[in-house]
């Protein structure tokens, strides 16, 4: 007599606990694929798997180089452009020029505000103070821009990072001088005064800082081998500077977002760590290194009001997709997006802007700024998805499975587009059955489709469903649920 398995998606990508601990019925694979709330006629709530949302781009032209930035600097002085005029402000190198450019809101074209001789980085730093956005590439010395006039501003010493704490400016890691421990303070209100001997320096010059974070309370100076907090008096002489324990790692933070219960950083190759008082933990999104793209080094991180967000980029020698996930804090659960990403803010994080998430997109060709809408694309294409499960153990390890059949329903764009299932063991990446179902008309299909016991069986079992997305963004692609049919039978050893 058949057995039953019903997985479902209501725990999200994943849920927050240790990968041996998470449930037959989470997903271990997704490409091209998120988990979502829906419904159908409005009468019955779903989470389906769907294929990934489209986005709209916000402006026609082509950004010739890798944006290294976001932020949004809103222009509140008299004259020039308006009052409360809003821009989106990036940059990045364009041989043999380090570019600032804006898209200002309502805008379809971005706009130049300075092209200045450099040499590439790889990174922008920025932060705004009154009516002043102060920007910088590591080469070039710190400007100023008011959103009319750009200009070189009156601390000429170049740093590769800079905040605003407590109404001073700090900028780490002085390049001028060679001192990449150095730690400059401006004078209260005065972001662009430096005097000589306002600095601190911290910990060993062979230890660079690379990013420094205001917490509102302290500073938080992140370094390659080591991070501190500063404490800052109103005496800065007076101040407190205390070492955070030892960074659980092997290579430098490469980017922070701050939010009330910590700081996350990403790194290299170990993950997400999260800073709580004076010292390192992992966070809840290290135990997701196995879903794919957390160990990714072109990983970025963001913020949107209650969930942390991470950007994923794939390249050639990758064989992961570009993914978005999303962390929500007080839920538990990621979910994951799916588009060619470049980076995210790294100061203010992705709510931004009007109060819609914006990021960079790089499809390997051109470069724009795209808005996460989810809306109807014309840019859209076909493109592959794949989910896999977990591998259903069905019972107790005594036991050989086979499955006989499986059941779902899903919603199809068309009535031409298959869709294959294909059946693994043991975690072999070598298909045992494969079968097609093209559905018989566009929308809903519930099908139950047989498979082979004699072939697909194992001690544990996976079903894995690709599927081409259509370029028509009219309806999108998802399972809605799925019900395992299997027989056991005890093993001979």
């Amino acid at each position: 007599m058949a057995e039953h398995y019903i997985p479902n998606f209501m725990g999200g990508l994943n849920v927050a606990q240790h990968p041996t601990k998470i449930k037959d019925s989470e997903l271990q694979l997704l490409e091209n694929m998120e988990v979502r709330p829906t419904n159908i006629s409005n009468t019955i709530s779903y989470f389906e798997l769907t294929a990934r949302q489209s986005y709209k781009r916000l402006h026609t032209d082509v950004l010739l180089f890798i944006p290294r930035n976001l932020i949004e600097f809103v222009q509140s002085i008299a004259g020039g452009l308006g009052i409360g005029t809003k821009f989106l402000v990036t940059g990045g190198f364009e041989s043999p020029n380090f570019r600032l450019r804006y898209l200002q809101d309502g805008a379809t074209t971005t706009t130049q505000i300075s092209s200045t001789a450099s040499s590439s980085t790889a990174r922008l730093s920025m932060f705004i103070y009154n009516q002043f956005l102060y920007y910088t590439d590591g080469n070039v010395a710190w400007r100023s821009w008011n959103g009319v006039t750009d200009a070189a501003s009156g601390f000429i010493t170049r740093t590769k990072t800079g905040v605003m704490h407590k109404f001073r400016a700090f900028y780490g890691n002085d390049v001028t001088n060679t001192l990449p421990n150095r730690l400059y303070y401006s004078d209260v209100g005065l972001p662009e005064t430096v005097v000589a001997t306002s600095y601190f320096d911290i910990g060993d010059r062979n230890d660079a800082i690379i990013n420094v974070v205001d917490q509102v309370e302290r500073l938080l100076i992140i370094k390659e081998k080591s991070s501190w907090v500063l404490y800052l008096d109103a005496t800065p002489a007076n101040s407190t500077l205390l070492k955070v324990e030892t960074y659980k790692g092997s290579t430098a933070q490469i980017g922070a977002v701050y939010e009330n219960t910590g700081v996350y950083v990403s790194t290299l190759n170990d993950g997400i760590q999260r800073i709580v008082g004076n010292r390192f933990e992992p966070s809840f999104l290290q135990i997701y290194n196995q879903l794919k793209g957390f160990q990714n080094p072109l990983a970025a991180l963001g913020w949107n009001e209650d969930q942390v967000l991470l950007a994923t980029l794939a390249t050639s020698a990758s064989t992961y997709n570009d993914r978005v996930y999303a962390f929500d804090l007080f839920g538990t659960k990621v979910f994951q997006s799916n588009l060619n990403f470049s980076s995210f803010c790294m100061n203010r994080g992705i709510f931004t802007f009007g109060g819609k998430l914006k990021a960079t997109e790089d499809d390997g060709t051109n470069r724009y700024i795209v808005e996460l809408d989810r809306i109807s694309s014309p840019v859209e294409t076909t493109f592959t998805c794949k989910m896999r499960t977990k591998e259903f153990a069905l019972g107790a390890i005594d036991q050989i499975n086979k499955l006989e059949g499986i059941t779902f329903s899903g919603i199809f764009p068309d009535n031409t587009t298959a869709l294959t299932i294909k059946t693994f063991k043991d975690g072999g990446t070598s298909a045992l059955e494969t079968k097609t179902y093209t559905p018989t008309t566009a929308g809903f299909n519930r099908k139950r489709l047989s498979f082979l016991e004699s072939t697909s069986f194992g001690n544990y079992i996976s079903v894995q469903f690709e599927y081409a997305q259509p370029a028509s963004n009219a309806i999108r692609f998802s399972i809605l649920d799925l019900l395992l049919d299997y027989d056991k039978e005890s093993r001979k050893e």
